[in-house]
């Protein structure tokens, strides 16, 4: 949705998560240190609402997103480590800090030019910084001098020394993946300042509430016409005197990528379905022209429903197959708390599911949609995904045996078999027998939350994993929370559930930053597993040099395998969407979604 409207200096092209396109960017140079990156802006740019785009309302933009959500939020938490460290005192939250969200340098920059006291570690220094950027930001105006001086001033994070030139100063060398921060990463979807500020400005942590419920003006090939309360519907129109229609129609349409051409469709509307009936109903009626359904159980409803309607058209010719999906599936253990802090007890957990059993639901006709996949990586990152060819893993009962019993040993707890049944190597194990240590303690049930609702596919699964923990004597109880609850309780080690089934992917394409930093330091998306080799070894590879890259990978992957820290839960592989058959030109990238502009209507045949 925001990619029609705001672009970037540079976009992945169409459906690769790779290779990056100039934009807004007519061109730029990486140093070779990594450390910095300079983007000339194309000259012949403006926003649908006919301001010129200038490298000030790129500065703008990127200032404004970190400093309007901080110290909490998306943006400002994806662009630690690159533009600033959470570790310095603005962005710790009081007392401890001002937590002030700003790009590194930047207070530097308002002292050496105003003489205002605004860069000292002090609430009063920070607040100095807060007055100026309240009013600087809400009444941008690079022709005073004092603005464009802050703006130029060399020894910060962004810098703009001209109307054309956007230099960007890191804190670590980006690597290899320098150029996908600026291709539709958080907090550089590039705005018109002078609209920001006609509608309510820029207040430190304050969101804008005009922009928040009507969206803002960009420089891409639609505009929002209205939206609707809780953004459902958010009407789109094609931009109708968009900037980059004259290479299109000049037939110099190899200067820009083909993300970057006009809309063809002239209205879109973006609707979210009340429910799974009126989804139904509305595509089998052709109301939506392109819908998602993720749930398998209703993909027969579906074309059921669209078949009575256009009998001629096969299944096949209405789901699309959209890409690699980027997200991934896991188990998420706590690591603080007996007995998932146990490795031997995850791989006790990791061999005695009968993977083929708990991927049934995710069948349809006869085809599995899902898949299993080797963490923390998917597919969708190409070389970078299990360079070290590990298999997936097949049940395997002895071994759960095994190491269930060491983990007992270690952990000083038993349980007790409740029936008895076959390994799979043949040995019997009779009901009564004690795995684990004698000694100790029964161990008790396992909480296992997940995210409701609880539908059927899911339920089915999880009676599987009960079955499959079961015959060891371990005990499962699921329970359901929503996306918030898990937020609270995932937070901090001491509240994360004992296991949880949680979904986790990339902003874009660098595994590193974007996926093995937030998964193996210590946080809520590895169950706070600490390890010092492991977060050594991150460290080192965080920010990896090209010829670093796959040695890094193939290191972390290897670590997270050996460690099971993500015991697999079957994943979807690819995005599927219901698109209706005359519908033309959809093309999805993993990191981005679909390109409203890249669609047409075309009649259809059978």
């Amino acid at each position: 949705m925001l990619n029609a409207v705001y672009q970037n200096l540079v976009e992945l092209n169409s459906s690769s998560g790779t290779l990056t396109q100039p934009i807004l960017a007519q061109s730029y140079t990486i140093s070779s240190s990594g450390y910095n990156t300079t983007f000339q802006i194309r000259p012949d740019v403006w926003f649908s609402n006919g301001d010129n785009l200038t490298a000030y309302a790129v500065w703008f933009t990127i200032v404004r997103d970190i400093y309007m959500n901080a110290p909490s939020g998306i943006a400002p938490f994806n662009w630690n480590a690159i533009l600033y460290n959470t570790s310095a005192y603005e962005y710790s939250a009081p007392p401890s800090g001002c937590g002030l969200g700003v790009p590194w340098g930047l207070r530097a920059a308002i002292q050496s030019v105003t003489g205002l006291q605004a860069a000292a570690d002090t609430m009063a220094a920070c607040n100095i910084a807060v007055s100026v950027l309240n009013n600087m930001l809400s009444n941008f105006n690079p022709s005073n001098s004092t603005q464009a001086a802050i703006m130029a001033y060399p020894h910060q994070a962004v810098v703009v020394p001209n109307s054309m030139t956007f230099t960007v100063n890191y804190v670590s060398p980006v690597g290899a993946f320098g150029l996908e921060l600026w291709s539709g990463f958080d907090g550089q979807n590039v705005v018109d300042p002078a609209f920001i500020d006609a509608h309510g400005g820029v207040i430190n942590n304050t969101l804008n509430s005009y922009i928040n419920s009507h969206g803002a003006v960009g420089t891409g090939p639609y505009e929002i016409e209205s939206v609707g309360a809780s953004y459902s519907p958010v009407v789109y129109i094609a931009t109708p005197n968009y900037w980059a229609t004259k290479y299109f129609a000049s037939g110099n349409s190899t200067v820009l990528p083909a993300v970057a051409q006009p809309g063809k469709i002239k209205e879109v509307i973006y609707n979210v379905a009340a429910t799974d009936t009126s989804l139904i109903e509305d595509f089998a009626t052709n109301r939506a022209q392109l819908s998602s359904e993720p749930t398998l159980s209703e993909w027969g409803e579906y074309y059921a429903a669209f078949h009575s309607n256009e009998p001629s058209f096969s299944f096949n010719q209405i789901l699309h197959e959209g890409g690699l999906y980027d997200f991934g599936s896991w188990f998420l253990m706590n690591q603080n708390l007996a007995p998932t802090n146990i490795t031997d007890f995850r791989r006790g957990w990791l061999y005695s599911i009968n993977y083929t059993a708990i991927n049934l639901p995710n069948t349809f006709n006869g085809t599995t949609y899902y898949d299993y996949i080797i963490p923390p990586l998917t597919p969708a990152f190409g070389s970078y995904y299990n360079p070290n060819n590990y298999p997936i893993p097949q049940q395997n009962t002895t071994l759960a045996f095994n190491y269930f019993n060491e983990a007992g040993i270690q952990g000083g707890w038993y349980t007790v078999v409740p029936s008895t049944f076959t390994l799979s190597n043949g040995t019997s194990v009779a009901a009564g027998t004690i795995i684990g240590n004698p000694n100790g303690y029964q161990l008790g049930p396992i909480k296992l939350d997940y995210t409701v609702p609880l539908l059927a596919e899911l339920r089915g699964q999880l009676i599987i994993l009960e079955q499959n923990l079961g015959v060891f004597g371990i005990a499962v109880s699921p329970y359901g929370i929503t996306s918030a609850e898990s937020n609270i309780l995932t937070s901090s080690p001491s509240t994360f559930p004992t296991v949880e089934i949680l979904a986790w992917g990339p902003d874009y394409d660098d595994p590193f930053l974007a996926q093995y930093e937030p998964l193996l330091y210590p946080s809520e998306f590895n169950g706070w597993f600490t390890n010092s080799t492991v977060e050594a070894e991150m460290t080192a590879c965080l920010f990896p040099i090209p010829s670093m890259v796959q040695s890094c990978s193939s290191t972390l992957s290897k670590m997270t395998v050996d460690n099971v820290i993500f015991p697999q839960w079957p994943d979807q592989e690819y995005y599927y969407f219901f698109v209706q058959p005359y519908v033309r030109g959809f093309m999805n990238n993993p990191y981005v979604g679909y390109w409203y502009n890249l669609l047409y209507y075309q009649p259809a045949t059978t």
